[in-house]
């Protein structure tokens, strides 16, 4: 007889989520084992989950620990050229030139380090120079694909930094290299500074270029000069693993070190030695040891300083020795007069007189510096404000150079200052016309309309001109009071 199938009661307690197998061979646990068995497994659960949060809590905390030791570590990185700020602690903390890059792989390079002043103990020479090199420079090729660097001793006057940063060229603040050499010329003393332009190894070549050269337009045909290009081969019978002041001979190539020779010196050309005024090479921290080193070394005399230097890491009998480009670029003003072939004079032409055609050709071009650079201004032959009826008027503006456009901005709240956009946005927004405004004679003014009677107000403007470097002047303002 069949034995019929066993039924199920309500305290046959099955778990639905066994296996049919496990079924078979349990006895059907009683509520509390079952209980047991699902509190274990949830007690397993958890305790996988907390191992899982507690790997990945330590792994982040590693991960984080290494991010600030690197970031303890790296140099802070620097701001675009157009916006370079100078470090707060400036005279204590100097950026790493390894680091600094600019728009474009070759550059132009000054070396601002002279702490020469004029009678009137502002006026800084080599400094008003640079402004000019750098407008010519800027004028002469608005598309050019270089940059412009300036290294600026520590010593250079506040004012100073603020200008050239207004010019757009990438400035770079140094420590002055300062030695136990007595240099022949007393304003030579700090010229070993120039040899931080080979840690900028960002650029593949840089033009150096003396503040007190004067060049026109073909200077740049000195790029597609045949001596500076990439040196790759070393003179026949060097030993590639010998060793030049503290560094291989293989480490130093490839190199570019072009250099023209020293028109100041008639000699030069038989002792193959050249001038520094305007070289142009390729940075590398190798190169840049071995000049320091040999700057150390007080057993070489190096008469000229640095440029004494430069001739013995760069000697035509050593293993890397100069390339010669085309001796126009550097005629010394001293030895050669003004010729039209002559691109680059060297000298201070800010010295002379009007019998002096070299000292007034850059006279020319300081004129159109001041003309065109940071000298604007608004000026007004008078203070008060001019009321009738419901208009206000302020007359007899002009600037001290160029030409603009006013903007302004009108207010009864004397506790508010505003800033350029938010004038010229106020502007836009209730006038319809531009205000023109010239230098000289050429007078203008800024009428308002609508105004309330017996009330004060201030009025806030600015001129925005056609300067090159300085697009705006200061914000002004004026207090109106009905008389």
């Amino acid at each position: 007889m069949r034995e019929e199938p066993k039924s199920l009661t309500q305290a046959d307690n099955i778990d639905f989520e066994q296996t049919p197998t496990q079924v078979k061979d349990s006895n059907y646990q009683d509520d509390e084992d079952v209980r047991f068995l699902d509190s274990s497994r949830n007690k397993r659960s958890l305790y996988s989950i907390k191992k899982i949060l507690f790997a990945v809590l330590a792994l982040t905390m590693i991960i984080l620990i290494f991010y600030l030791i690197l970031l303890a570590s790296s140099p802070p990185p620097l701001r675009s050229d157009k916006s370079y700020v100078l470090p707060t602690s400036f005279y204590t903390t100097y950026p790493d030139l390894t680091h600094i890059k600019g728009k474009y792989k070759e550059a132009y390079a000054f070396l601002l380090c002279s702490s020469r002043v004029d009678n009137a103990g502002s006026i800084h020479f080599y400094f008003e120079a640079l402004l000019a090199f750098i407008l010519r420079l800027k004028k002469a090729k608005a598309d050019e694909t270089r940059d412009i660097i300036v290294l600026a001793c520590d010593f250079t006057y506040d004012f100073q930094f603020d200008i050239i940063r207004k010019t757009g060229v990438i400035l770079i603040p140094v420590e002055v290299v300062i030695t136990e050499r007595v240099p022949v010329i007393s304003w030579w003393t700090y010229n070993f500074t120039k040899f931080y332009l080979w840690k900028l190894i960002f650029w593949d070549r840089i033009l150096f270029l003396d503040i007190d050269l004067f060049c026109d337009d073909r200077l740049f045909n000195i790029w597609d000069d045949p001596a500076t290009r990439l040196q790759t081969k070393p003179p026949e019978g060097v030993d590639l693993d010998s060793v030049w002041y503290g560094q291989t001979v293989r480490s130093l190539y490839p190199y570019i070190e072009a250099y023209t020779y020293d028109t100041w010196s008639p000699s030069s050309k038989g002792a193959e030695s050249f001038n520094n005024g305007i070289f142009i090479f390729k940075p590398s921290l190798e190169h840049y040891n071995v000049l320091m080193n040999i700057t150390y070394n007080y057993s070489i005399p190096l008469e000229v300083m640095e440029q004494t230097a430069l001739n013995v890491a760069y000697s035509k009998k050593g293993p890397v020795p100069w390339t010669t480009f085309n001796e126009t670029y550097n005629m010394a003003t001293l030895v050669y007069k003004k010729a039209d072939w002559i691109v680059c004079y060297h000298g201070k032409l800010w010295y002379g007189g009007l019998d002096d055609e070299l000292h007034v050709m850059w006279q020319k071009s300081y004129n159109e510096l001041t003309t065109n650079f940071y000298n604007i201004s608004i000026v007004s032959e008078r203070s008060e404000c001019l009321f009738a009826n419901t208009s206000l008027t302020i007359s007899k503006l002009r600037l001290t150079n160029s030409f603009g456009i006013l903007y302004y901005l009108i207010t009864r709240d004397f506790t508010y200052y505003p800033t350029y956009e938010e004038i010229k946005d106020a502007y836009m927004k209730s006038a319809s016309d531009y205000i023109p405004i010239s230098e000289g004679n050429m007078m203008s003014s800024i009428t308002i309309d609508n105004i309330t009677a017996n009330v004060n107000y201030r009025v806030f403007y600015y001129a925005e001109t056609l300067s090159r470097f300085n697009p705006v002047t200061d914000i002004y303002y004026r207090n109106c009071s009905p008389s």
